[in-house]
């Protein structure tokens, strides 16, 4: 399937309705959609069949039975002490087919309680397409243009979806540890990194993690808060986190490779994690090595390419956001194929 991104977005209300125009650009979003739903996998295998026209009831009860929606619900009035009833599932006239129905007090509340769909107005359907899009990291516009929905509702579900990674990852940070004894492992942080820095004015600061010879590239990427050059305090302050998520992130015995200058956390700032990272080298020393065949600045140059660019597509969001697009970003390269499935799992418990 090719992933989607950024679509030409021809927008339907400046067609007229009957327009070759309309008709052109409508043909092509279902081909987009036909394609987005062949998602190959799991998504193909358990939830493509449960999309199709009629299936509707099947796809309400697989988000039960997987704990996406609840599985039980009592009757709100019950913290009140006037009712103590467990609520029915039961039928309903409204799109997403069932609702909540205490038999005593008659109160009636929506499945979507207490789940992520909780004020997200658009079906089941499309939600859970939209969780799918998060986690092949879809373009939120391209969505919303493609499935006919609004573009809060696709920012609302990616949000959902960001903070249930975030709190999986703030929880299992060992899946996302880096080295080891022996292992080279490099710290820098965005703009600073030894290839440049952005164009932006007001650059927003990342952390950014990666150890050498691993294919795919590992990487750990976290936000730092903005800082002023002449404001040492708030300076030290960025240093003592640099400095406690190396340790939370590198694993003790690694060979650190870190900035040999550096206004946020140069070598000097990093020797005092001496006694769990041996071998703390500068990049100014390994420079020292260059021969007309390999120099350091190359290899860096490879190592750090991806990371990067993810750090220079970061600055397009705003400072709220930019946290939720990094956690995507890692939870893919954790997961990739299964990221959604994780996901879904996740959703679940």
């Amino acid at each position: 399937m090719k992933e989607i991104r950024k679509i030409n977005q021809v927008v339907a209300t400046e067609c007229a309705v009957s327009s070759p125009e309309f008709k052109d650009n409508q043909d092509a979003l279902k081909g987009m959609l036909g394609d987005f739903d062949s998602e190959p996998g799991y998504y193909k295998q358990v939830i493509k069949p449960m999309l199709i026209a009629g299936h509707e009831n099947e796809l309400v009860y697989w988000l039960k039975e997987l704990g996406l929606i609840k599985n039980e619900f009592f009757c709100p009035k019950a913290q009140t002490g006037t009712c103590m009833k467990m609520m029915s599932w039961t039928q309903a006239r409204n799109n997403d087919m069932y609702q909540w129905k205490c038999s005593r007090c008659d109160e009636k509340r929506s499945i979507r309680e207490d789940s992520i769909f909780l004020n997200v107005k658009c079906s089941f359907k499309n939600a859970i397409r939209i969780l799918l899009a998060w986690s092949k990291g879809s373009d939120i516009d391209s969505m919303a243009l493609m499935l006919g929905v609004k573009r809060p509702v696709v920012s609302m579900l990616y949000k959902k979806a960001g903070l249930v990674a975030q709190k999986y990852i703030t929880y299992n940070t060992s899946e996302w540890g880096l080295g080891g004894p022996g292992k080279i492992v490099l710290v820098d942080t965005y703009p600073e990194m030894c290839l440049g820095s952005t164009e932006t004015r007001e650059p927003k600061p990342i952390l950014c993690i990666a150890e050498a010879k691993t294919v795919p590239q590992k990487y750990w990427f976290e936000l730092l808060q903005p800082y002023r050059r002449t404001n040492q305090e708030h300076l030290q302050l960025v240093r003592k986190h640099i400095l406690s998520s190396v340790k939370r992130i590198v694993a003790p015995g690694s060979i650190l490779i870190v900035p040999s200058s550096s206004i946020l956390c140069s070598h000097a700032d990093f020797l005092d994690l001496k006694y769990l990272y041996p071998l703390i080298i500068g990049i100014d020393d390994l420079g020292r090595h260059d021969d007309e065949h390999r120099t350091i600045a190359g290899i860096l140059d490879i190592i750090w390419r991806e990371a990067v660019n993810i750090c220079e597509e970061a600055q397009g969001y705003g400072h709220e956001l930019i946290s939720q697009y990094i956690i995507g970003r890692m939870w893919r390269q954790r997961y990739g194929n299964n990221a959604f499935e994780m996901l879904v799992y996740q959703l679940g418990l």
